[in-house]
């Protein structure tokens, strides 16, 4: 094949679809080819290094072309496996270097996750790679897992870069502290303020996340909080007057005295009544605790409320459903006795607008004492489906509390008929378009999480959105492969329920690896539609 030549932009199209090592070996072949397939590389993948030596490595390919390289980067992960190290004086001297070096040349990265093992214990040389770091411009995602605090605080106000999204998990101070440290939510990230979208914030047990106010992050529509949380929705509502997705993992919060619930709750029903609330909320995830803290009075399209346990009352269930009104309901139980109170589950049907037309059941057994009312707690619930007019439901239940030893062949759940189950599902709501029935399916199944992505936004179809510059999720999928077959005559939107069992979206399979099913897996879904 002499006097054949590939233009150069052939070859960097053929680069970018070959695998990772194919690509190392293709850029060596030839000196152009290892100039811009070096450039293409760094610009369409994700860095990681873990170990000193792939540092180094790292950092010799960076120079061999400093000038094409350095501005080419645009993600980088510095994850020690293991115990790795703490850096020598020598490692942390070239990374504060290397991004003083990145800054210089106009870089054009653009996320940048560090963990906690390439900070330094030396407090002078970590704190001269957070302002190194702080230098850089071109910024939109920062990820900062259990750095010391002499590393992030010099981030706070800082940073040149404009952050999109900020993902922080902040260690136990040491020495440990006889009470808990407050983190202020509002001054975390301030240099940032106007341009933040999104934040997740985890703490240590010995932290409380607080929000003291007096700085607004007029963009900021998601949070993600982890750790002891303050309540106090007036400082929510003006520090954060664009929120739409709160997110909350606090369990200590359950253990508070009525008449602490009853006070917070007030003080935050009293505040939105005479300055108001947020138009419009689309997410919430919690505890049925934090929500009903909250006292908020907007409508909330979808909620999932964790671990429901005999602590959430019929009481403090219709307090929250009459709050937020959501249209997508997730419930996560782990007490049957809920589904056999009678005035628990006519707090859950209660007629409200706009009206419930998703309801998701999650059901954990822990123990036989749950397992044997199982089948009682299905009664109760098919019962509430039909004072329901929903389009959707899902009900998944887990034995999570059972080993396979001790599912025994006289458990009510190896001989459930789940084609039975969601048959009486539907004959007792018409109104019902699909329906999904799992049982033990493992939770870091990928399809038992993408429906909770995919399933959830169904409704969008069905009611108008409040928010008039809301996107819903479902639009940034391509259309799902259903299991059962859709009726082209009348299309069903909630085909998206059966996605929990199909081929994965292209956005969500580059996040989840597909793993085999297990034994125990059963299943049964139902298609309406026709």
């Amino acid at each position: 094949m002499d006097g054949w030549k590939l233009h150069i932009d052939i070859l960097l199209d053929v680069l970018s679809v070959a695998d990772l090592k194919t690509m190392s070996q293709m850029v060596k072949t030839c000196r152009a080819l290892h100039r811009e397939g070096g450039k293409a590389l760094l610009r369409s993948t994700d860095v990681e290094l873990h170990t000193r030596l792939q540092t180094m490595s790292f950092l010799l390919f960076m120079h061999a072309d400093a000038s094409g390289r350095f501005p080419s980067l645009r993600a980088l992960r510095l994850q020690p496996r293991g115990a790795l190290f703490g850096p020598t004086d020598w490692d942390g001297t070239l990374l504060v270097g290397f991004f003083l070096e990145l800054a210089g040349r106009c870089s054009g990265l653009k996320s940048l996750l560090i963990e906690g093992g390439y900070t330094h214990t030396d407090e002078w040389l970590s704190e001269e790679l957070a302002r190194a770091v702080s230098k850089l411009r071109s910024l939109t995602d920062l990820t900062l897992s259990l750095v010391h605090d002499v590393f992030w605080n010099p981030l706070r106000t800082a940073m040149l870069s404009h952050l999109l999204r900020a993902d922080l998990t902040i260690p136990a101070p040491v020495p440990m502290p006889p009470t808990q440290v407050a983190i202020d939510l509002t001054h975390i990230l301030e240099g940032s303020r106007y341009t933040l979208e999104s934040i997740t914030l985890m703490g240590s047990s010995r932290h409380k996340i607080v929000t003291r106010g007096g700085l607004v992050y007029p963009r900021l529509k998601t949070l993600d909080l982890h750790g002891a949380w303050i309540p106090t929705t007036a400082d929510y509502i003006t520090s954060f007057p664009a929120l739409k997705s709160l997110m909350v993992s606090d369990y200590r919060i359950s253990r508070l005295s009525d008449e602490v619930y009853a006070s917070v709750r007030g003080e935050n029903k009293r505040y939105q009544r005479a300055r108001g609330s947020w138009p419009y909320m689309h997410c919430f995830l919690g505890n049925t605790q934090h929500l009903y803290l909250l006292g908020l009075s907007c409508h909330v399209h979808q909620v999932y409320l964790n671990n429901i346990t005999e602590d959430v009352s019929a009481a403090m269930l219709r307090a929250v459903l009459d709050d937020v009104r959501p249209v997508d309901l997730e419930l996560t139980s782990y007490a049957n006795s809920n589904f056999l109170n009678s005035q628990w589950m006519e707090a859950l049907c209660a007629p409200r607008r706009p009206r419930m037309t998703v309801l998701k059941i999650k059901i954990m057994l822990l123990s036989l004492t749950e397992e044997d009312s199982l089948e009682h707690a299905m009664v109760a619930i098919r019962a509430a489906v039909a004072s329901l007019s929903l389009l959707g439901l899902c009900l998944y239940i887990e034995r999570a509390g059972f080993t396979a030893e001790t599912k025994g062949p006289g458990m009510y759940a190896n001989i459930m008929d789940l084609d039975a189950i969601a048959q009486g599902f539907k004959d007792a709501s018409p109104s019902l378009r699909s329906v999904l029935v799992e049982l033990d399916c493992r939770s870091d199944r990928p399809y038992s999480m993408a429906w909770r992505g995919l399933a959830m936004t169904a409704a969008d179809y069905w009611v108008p959105t409040e928010d008039p510059d809301r996107v819903p999720l479902a639009h940034e999928h391509d259309p799902p492969q259903p299991l059962a077959s859709i009726s082209p005559a009348m299309p069903n939107p909630l085909s998206r329920l059966f996605m929990a069992l199909g081929p994965l979206s292209a956005d969500l399979s580059r996040n989840y690896k597909p793993r085999p099913p297990v034994a125990s897996h059963r299943y049964c879904s139902c298609d309406m539609s026709r």
